[in-house]
């Protein structure tokens, strides 16, 4: 008998498996994992399936033995199967970053223990909680627009607390998130993996979580593939968040896609939590299946196309200099939101409108008082005294990064205290004016334990509007949200300074309506949902020959109907890079398409989720 085996190893596209023959001793079925030599050792894998035949003249190496870890159910190995389709790479390829290696020898599960504290909410928001626990209990999917990770954690908490016998998964985006989750949470004596364990801690996991009749899983991105057959409920929180998408290795996956695929396929009841839905999550949940959490922090919309004229700064408008002067008046700490790092937007000559670029490989530098540093090769120079295009000593600094609005903010308040938060500037302190990028949310804020605020000014929420990007109305009420919920969190007023004032005041009073208009837009012209957009970069060093591939790669695929193809420019020059969009009827042509190209492309299907 042989054993067709999913070795838990990276593999070509052209290997998807590997035969084994099977000892006589041994009785095998699908899904059972195996202990099999491979590459002068032995390593785990799944049975793919048994048959009788075996290839003439072929001497094949055995199965050592049969691995104590409970069998993949039948169900759940065909679910890794069509996902590793869907994502045009190879299931062991799926298998192997997706489940635990363990250990041949014996290991010792022990009860993680958790830094708790109690879950509180204030009294008014407890009906809400209420609301919004028991609509979840009657629904099998929906969506919960929260303030905050807490507002969350507390709306799980008593879903849980009305249906205890049970298993369930709750992914998060990032680390802090998931432990801070399971600090919360801990009177169900959750699981959490974080992908810092040791193997032999990570596998004990997943083997308790696997054999548990009643468990909650608390996990990041990859850990939906943990999910199982027992699985009654998945959890996602902060969906709209961009870290549920791999993009930088393989498998590239949207693990928000998986989730749903695997609620539906094993009717498992999917709740997504963020502080606002994507266009995407309204073609997924019904309207009725779409909740809302209350907000009672005051807002408030400056229109700068009013205030400009006669503010002595083109982003500090008289009247929030005006409020942040009050709040510090009354003893209370001003947060400002400014999401541009550096001294300045660029720096320019003012004669012949040049922008200063590396030099090196023409990329966009970043502008820093006296340096600038490219965002591609990293090269750091010094600000040239003269245009290298026109020799003029006209170069001048363009637009504010927060390092120049720092300076403003202090001549303004010199006798207060003022902080930077962002990647350049990570410590945060208690400072009277704290000047923050969205560095300071996922790295400083805690909802649990938030820091008393008198103000949040969000000063630049327009910034993603200009973006070319698709998502850019979307991903500027995420933000706005975002923030909201961070004055909600700490009792504070939130304000905002645009120039859009009707779009932000008509998404903040109810976000709906925005984003089915933005729906009905891409539907149009055709932007996902409503089509499937991947992305192929192709490495090749030799210019020819990779101009010659991807030519011949370009015509198969405008070969299937509904297929556009279009190049893209590249950070590298050994790589070209396609962005292919087609409708989802035709999505099985170009899979059977990726499926025979070679390791040297690199296909992501999620690429603009």
């Amino acid at each position: 008998m042989i054993a067709e085996v999913y070795p838990l190893r990276r593999l070509s596209r052209a290997i998807p498996f590997f035969d084994y023959e099977i000892p006589t001793d041994l009785v095998l079925k699908r899904g059972d994992f195996v202990w099999i030599p491979l590459r002068q050792r032995e390593v785990l894998g799944v049975v793919k399936r048994v048959k009788p035949s075996r290839p003439r003249g072929l001497r094949l190496k055995q199965i050592a033995c049969v691995s104590s870890v409970a069998a993949l159910r039948e169900e759940e190995l065909s679910f890794f199967e069509s996902v590793a389709i869907s994502l045009a790479q190879p299931v062991a390829n799926l298998l192997f970053t997706s489940l635990p290696q363990p250990s041949k020898k014996t290991s010792v599960f022990v009860a993680p223990v958790y830094n708790s504290s109690p879950l509180t909410i204030p009294s008014k928001e407890a009906p809400t909680v209420a609301r919004l626990a028991s609509a979840l209990c009657e629904r099998r999917e929906s969506f919960v627009q929260v303030p905050d990770l807490r507002r969350a954690a507390c709306v799980i908490a008593c879903a849980l607390g009305q249906k205890p016998s049970g298993k369930y998964l709750l992914m998060c985006p990032h680390v802090i998130d998931a432990r801070r989750l399971a600090d919360a949470l801990s009177v169900f004596s959750p699981l959490c993996v974080t992908g810092e364990e040791s193997a032999s801690k990570r596998f004990g996991l997943w083997e308790a979580y696997r054999c548990a009749d009643q468990a909650l899983l608390i996990t990041t991105r990859t850990g939906v593939f943990w999910a199982d057959a027992k699985t009654d409920g998945l959890f996602v929180v902060r969906s709209s968040h961009p870290d549920h998408v791999q993009h930088d290795r393989n498998p590239r996956l949207d693990s928000r896609r998986i989730a749903q695929t695997f609620a539906r396929a094993f009717t498992a009841s999917l709740t997504f939590f963020d502080v606002c839905p994507r266009v995407e999550d309204l073609a997924c949940f019904a309207q009725e299946a779409i909740f809302s959490y209350s907000i009672s922090s005051e807002v408030r919309i400056i229109d700068i196309t009013r205030e400009r004229p006669v503010s002595g700064d083109v982003t500090l408008m008289p009247s929030v200099v005006t409020a942040i002067e009050e709040t510090i008046q009354k003893g209370q700490r001003v947060l400002l939101v400014f999401n541009r790092k550096g001294f300045a937007a660029r720096w320019r000559c003012q004669d012949c409108g040049n922008t200063i670029d590396c030099p090196l490989c023409g990329g966009a530098a970043s502008a820093g008082e006296h340096t600038l540093v490219c965002a591609r090769c990293l090269r750091t120079q010094a600000v040239p005294l003269a245009c290298p295009t026109c020799h003029s000593p006209q170069v001048r600094a363009r637009g504010y990064g927060n390092e120049r609005l720092a300076q403003t903010l202090q001549r303004l308040f010199p006798n207060q205290s003022l902080c930077i938060v962002d990647s350049e500037h990570p410590e945060s302190s208690k400072a009277q004016i704290t000047l923050a990028t969205q560095y300071d949310i996922e790295n400083h804020f805690d909802p649990f334990h938030p820091d008393p605020l008198g103000l949040v000014v969000h000063l630049n929420p327009d910034a993603p509007l200009f973006s070319p990007d698709f998502r850019s109305s979307q991903r500027a009420l995420w933000s706005v949200y975002e923030w909201l919920g961070v004055a909600h969190a700490s009792g504070a007023a939130y304000w905002l300074s645009s120039e859009e004032q009707e779009f932000f005041a008509s998404a903040l009073n109810d976000p709906l309506p925005v984003l089915q208009a933005e729906l009905a837009f891409r539907k149009h012209y055709g932007q996902p949902p409503f089509s499937v957009w991947a992305m192929v970069t192709f490495k090749e060093s030799e210019k020819h020959k990779r101009e010659q591939e991807v030519h011949m790669l370009k015509q198969s695929l405008e070969a299937i109907e509904t297929t556009k193809v279009s190049a893209l420019s590249s950070d590298s020059v050994d790589q070209a890079r396609l962005r292919v969009s087609l409708s989802s009827e035709r999505v099985p042509e170009l899979l059977a398409i990726f499926t025979g190209l070679d390791d040297r492309y690199i296909i992501d299907m999620n690429a603009f989720s």
